[in-house]
């Protein structure tokens, strides 16, 4: 109860925290964006009413400058001045009048001046400015520029003061003529903006600050008469042109800058805040919310403690009640609560308590007559489970021979199949047998023609080579006619060189008158012994071919010989080829018989196959059924030793139950009725139980008679 007291503080308590949290939260980034928005919207207005202050006040010295600058002493005095001729018909005196009453009227006028172009310039009060040209000064070149408006300078310090001064200057013209006379002017002392702006109260320790349109600090807390270096943060302002903000970081500090600019001269005026000081602002509205936060938590806190226990203390008697039920007394009565829901809640337990008494009451009556059921259907299940075994032990039997009736019909399946295996194999190996018998075949009808071809052309080879060896018998025959007919011209050309040395002889005799007949004579002899020499050379070249043509005539003798015998081979080959023809033709008569038996034998042999692979699927048939009446045996078997278990379970459970239900406490009222009606429904399960033991008995004779 304390876990629901706790959840229930945890859970009202977190909703309400979470919600205060979420709306601090959300009250504080909407304040702190009010806060920006009050912190712009005050920048902006004061630098808008300073812009406007100033601008007014500009303009009032503006508006003087035009009436002196429209007064008729003024003009006709630089009228004369810009006249040549004698004495002037109005002195400065008269001028100077004009510029009293208007310094009189205001005390930060420093000085007042006239010049002209011809002329030097006149101040009041007087200043030594002798050999001042006027157009050369600033303030002049400011105002002829522009004559219809009040021409501005720079700022600057003035010498004696050291204070800020700017002049102003407003251009005279002629109204005959329209031309410029000269200038009217004045300096005019910032010291009371600077008081004015300085002294103003800015919020969020903020300041006003002036700068002319080149940077130079006319009004400033720290920066006051120094002008802006190129890098500082105010340098930015220059830049833009109107009103804007600007975030910078001026000397460690971090500030927001609300600035605009001045009509009159274009100078900037600007509000400084720091964001330290608005982030401050922020801050203390942040802790106001955090105190009230933590406070309404607090109480939130103490608000769902107070109701927690108001909702678990019922609940707290409810729970003693509910534990005395559990301890077994039903006796018990939840009492009624202020609470609505907790009001039905216990009216619901009280019911609820009622109908488990009644339940409670029941079961007590129930009990005896599971436990007298229970013990009768373990009888039962015990003989039926004694039947289920003997079944179980014939079907088992039965099972055995199917299964090994279904692996040898299995192995007679395999044995078949290597032997179909091998009746392919055989048909291949024939029908390639068939094929090179076939190519067998013709090789030998390409070689018994080849070897008729060798043995026709070994013949004529053969009388070719007689034909040679007559040729070459002819030829040594035909050499050794050469060889004599040699002889006989080598005897010539003896007898033809001793007939010349004869003539020489005779004609070496006959003297003068033989000389020419010796030379013929000489001549013969060098032909006899040429002829000599030439039929030496013959029959040396006959003597070497005789020999060569022996050398052929034996070879081809020798080759003659090995035709002859090639011939016979050849002969030889030629029968050869006659049997290899004879035997392939026989073999191939063979393997024609074997493929035509091969089919035969397969078709057979598929038969054999197809009658093993019926009793096979028989034999797998058979089995698979013993198996699933074995098992189904088996099942039922199981099925009855866990009846029988179960029935000793529900038995003890019964009493288990009966123990149990002693436990509880209710009231007791019509207890003979009970008991009668008791009784009865005993009778009515004795007979039901009797019935299921018939049906079970009925169904394991018929199980017995389909296995």
């Amino acid at each position: 109860m304390k876990k629901l007291n706790t959840k229930l503080i945890l859970l009202s308590g977190g909703l309400v925290t979470i919600s205060l949290l979420a709306a601090a939260i959300i009250i504080y980034f909407q304040m702190t964006n009010v806060v920006e928005e009050n912190a712009s919207d005050s920048g902006t207005n004061m630098v808008q009413n300073e812009k406007e202050y100033i601008e007014q006040y500009f303009e009032t010295f503006e508006n003087h400058l035009d009436m002196i600058s429209a007064d008729a002493r003024v003009i006709s005095f630089l009228r004369d001045k810009n006249e040549e001729g004698p004495a002037y018909a109005i002195g400065y005196s008269d001028v100077e009048d004009v510029m009293n009453r208007f310094m009189n009227s205001y005390e930060n006028i420093e000085l007042t001046f006239t010049g002209a172009e011809n002329d030097g310039v006149h101040t009041t009060p007087y200043v030594n400015v002798e050999g001042m040209e006027a157009t050369t000064r600033p303030w002049y070149k400011a105002a002829v520029e522009n004559p219809q408006e009040t021409g501005w300078t720079e700022p600057y310090v003035s010498e004696d003061g050291g204070e800020f001064v700017v002049s102003a200057a407003k251009a005279v013209n002629d109204p005959v003529s329209g031309d410029v006379l000269g200038v009217v002017g004045m300096d005019l002392s910032l010291q009371h903006l600077n008081e004015l702006l300085g002294e103003t109260d800015v919020p969020y320790n903020g300041f006003l600050t002036l700068m002319d349109e080149n940077g130079s600090m006319i009004v400033h807390p720290e920066l006051n008469g120094e002008t802006l270096e190129e890098g500082d943060a105010l340098t930015a302002v220059l830049d833009t042109q109107g009103q804007g903000r600007l975030t910078m970081d001026e000397q460690g500090q971090a500030r927001d800058l609300f600035y605009d600019r001045i009509s009159v001269n274009n100078w900037v005026i600007g509000a400084a805040f720091s964001k330290d000081a608005m982030a401050n602002e922020s801050n203390t509205l942040r802790n106001t919310i955090i105190i009230i936060t933590v406070a309404a938590i607090f109480l939130s806190i103490i608000i769902s403690i107070i109701a927690a226990r108001k909702v678990t203390n019922p609940i707290k008697d409810m729970q003693e009640k509910v534990n005395q039920m559990a301890e077994g007394d039903l006796t018990v009565e939840f009492p009624e609560s202020t609470h609505e829901e907790i009001n039905h809640l216990s009216q619901d337990l009280n019911k609820m308590t009622s109908s488990i008494r009644t339940l409670v009451s029941q079961v007590k009556e129930s009990t005896s007559q599971v436990a007298s059921s229970s013990e009768q259907f373990s009888s039962v299940s015990e003989e039926t489970s004694a039947a289920g075994e003997e079944m179980a032990r014939a079907v088992n039997e039965i099972s055995k021979g199917a299964v090994s009736q279904a692996e040898e019909a299995d192995n007679t399946k395999q044995e078949m199949e290597i032997l179909s295996t091998a009746f392919m194999f055989l048909e291949e190996q024939v029908q390639e047998i068939e094929g090179r018998t076939k190519t067998s075949e013709e090789l030998n009808e390409s070689g018994v023609t080849e070897v008729s071809k060798l043995t026709e052309k070994a013949g004529q080879s053969q009388n070719m080579m007689e034909e040679v060896e007559e040729v070459f018998t002819k030829l040594t025959e035909r050499l050794a006619d050469i060889q004599k007919a040699m002889g006989s011209i080598g005897d010539i050309s003896d007898q033809t060189n001793l007939l010349a040395l004869n003539a020489s002889i005779e004609a070496a005799r006959a003297g003068e008158h033989g000389k020419g007949f010796a030379v013929v004579a000489d001549e013969v002899r060098k032909l006899a012994d040429a002829s000599n020499q030439s039929a030496d050379e013959v029959k040396t070249i006959l003597k070497g071919v005789t020999d060569e043509a022996n050398k052929v005539h034996d070879t081809v003798e020798r080759s003659r010989n090995v035709s002859s015998e090639q011939q016979d081979v050849v002969k030889q080959v030629q029968a050869s080829f006659e049997k290899i023809k004879d035997t392939g033709e026989s073999i191939g008569t063979v393997v024609r018989r074997l493929l035509e038996e091969i089919p035969m034998m397969d078709e057979r042999r598929k038969s054999v196959e197809n009658a093993i692979a019926r009793i096979a699927e028989v034999s797998q048939s058979n089995a698979a059924s013993a198996e699933q009446v074995n098992a189904s045996t088996d099942e039922q078997q199981e099925a009855m030793r866990s009846v029988a278990s179960s029935a000793e379970a529900l038995n003890e459970e019964s009493d288990n139950l009966s123990v149990l239900i002693q436990q509880f406490s209710v009231e007791e009222s019509g207890e003979s009725s009970k008991e009668d009606s008791v009784k009865e429904e005993t009778a009515a399960d004795d007979l039901i139980e009797e019935e299921k033991k018939g049906e079970i008995e009925d169904s394991i004779e018929d199980s017995k008679e389909s296995h």
